[in-house]
């Protein structure tokens, strides 16, 4: 990626609150496009968040249910 495509990311990521700095885009992803780097993290974010998610669910779902 050229450093204007570094900042392009930096700039899309940030939107979903995935913050990046140029070194670590450039160690990460500076060899891919830019459209398949920002495919790429996107789908590992959703991935990430999913998992979260679910994770959340299960913990709540296993709670003692006080009331009784």
């Amino acid at each position: 990626m050229t450093k204007s495509e570094i900042q392009a990311f930096i700039e899309e990521m940030e939107t979903i609150g995935d913050v990046w700095t140029e070194e670590q885009v450039e160690r990460c992803y500076g060899n891919l496009p830019l459209h398949q780097a920002l495919e790429t993290r996107k789908t590992e974010v959703n991935q990430y968040l999913t998992t979260l998610g679910r994770a959340a669910i299960y913990l709540v779902s296993e709670e003692p249910d006080e009331g009784c």
